[in-house]
């Protein structure tokens, strides 16, 4: 039992790539990103965190561009793997920025009031 296990992990390993697929995977990969990072850039005004929206940004171009060559080397491919993972981990810490920060906008502004006493129109 424990000798075929073995032998499918190495048949697992050592199977051949179809590069093809890994080419065409890479190139969506780099226009997902790509639009995200650009995204990013140009909605960076409104966050609520505009430092960490433009890093976010530059990091999910500069991920983009890794995976791109994974079409040439699937150590690029590995590589760009790592980098959004990186993105990813950053994107926790504006994702919960920007869920606090739109709960607080919303009470602020309804708690409002034009000078002559009548509550504002939002």
């Amino acid at each position: 039992m424990g000798f075929d296990f073995l032998f499918s992990l190495v048949l697992l390993v050592t199977a051949d790539i179809n590069y093809s697929l890994l080419s065409i995977g890479s190139a969506l990969l780099l226009i997902g990103f790509m639009a995200f990072g650009i995204t990013h850039l140009k909605s960076r005004q409104e966050s609520t965190k505009p430092t960490l929206c433009t890093a976010i940004g530059i990091m999910e171009i500069i991920t983009g561009i890794i995976l791109l060559g994974g079409i040439i080397s699937h150590i690029m491919f590995i590589a760009g793997f790592a980098s959004m993972l990186i993105t990813f981990v950053l994107w926790i810490p504006y994702a919960w920025s920007e869920y606090k920060g739109k709960k607080s906008h919303q009470k602020k502004v309804q708690k409002r009031a034009c000078k002559n006493g009548n509550k504002r129109k939002v």
